[in-house]
């Protein structure tokens, strides 16, 4: 991968890491893929209707994710219990379901969407899968042990990471997710000319 870019901070973390060597096989069909996954529904708009959207504020986001975080504390607990066998004494019940992980709203209410998503790029997730661990493979072992290793054996689908997400027909100054473990990755479809890589000063 002598084409891609590796940028890095003073202190030698990583600040970016641009590759741009996707296979043609891949990158010719990732629009029309993208396109079919919406099952004939017209998800993209012109220019005009863009400057609108953000004008008024509103824009399509799709978050699929699944949520690996524990809602219940158990910095006091016992270590000698399995969790499930555990209740709290000031309430009537306790809901087990919260110490798993779980699927997003939107992996729900879309769950066609969802799947259509998978099987139409799962080819492309497996190319950055690769890429990821051969080119930055301190980050990427960092974040295959999350993706991994989920309790009950679940696996994320696009697994480096655990979050999916869509933004449709977004125009925006700049963009930063507070909440990512190390870095996250982009990939922008469209039929797209000029335009440039801006990075915020660290």
């Amino acid at each position: 991968l002598h084409s891609a870019l590796d940028l890095q901070n003073a202190d030698n973390s990583l600040m970016a890491f641009i590759c741009p060597m996707l296979p043609k096989s891949i990158h010719s069909n990732l629009l029309s893929s993208f396109i079919t996954c919406f099952d004939g529904n017209q998800v993209f708009v012109t220019l005009e209707k863009v400057v609108e959207k953000v004008l008024e504020n509103s824009f399509h986001c799709l978050h699929f994710s699944i949520w690996n975080h524990y809602a219940t504390k158990g910095d006091q607990a016992s270590t000698d219990i399995h969790p499930h066998f555990m209740s709290r004494d000031d309430v009537s019940q306790t809901n087990h379901a919260q110490t798993l992980p779980y699927q997003s709203r939107d992996i729900l209410e879309h769950q066609q969407l969802y799947k259509n998503i998978l099987l139409e790029f799962g080819e492309v997730f497996e190319w950055i899968d690769e890429v990821i661990k051969e080119c930055l493979p301190t980050e990427y072992e960092v974040l295959v042990e999350l993706a991994q290793d989920l309790p009950s054996g679940k696996v994320s689908p696009v697994t480096l990471f655990l979050s999916l997400v869509i933004n449709l027909n977004k125009s925006m100054l700049g963009h930063h997710d507070r909440f990512d473990k190390n870095f996250c990755l982009v990939l922008p479809l469209g039929d797209f000319s000029c335009g440039a890589l801006v990075m915020f000063k660290q």
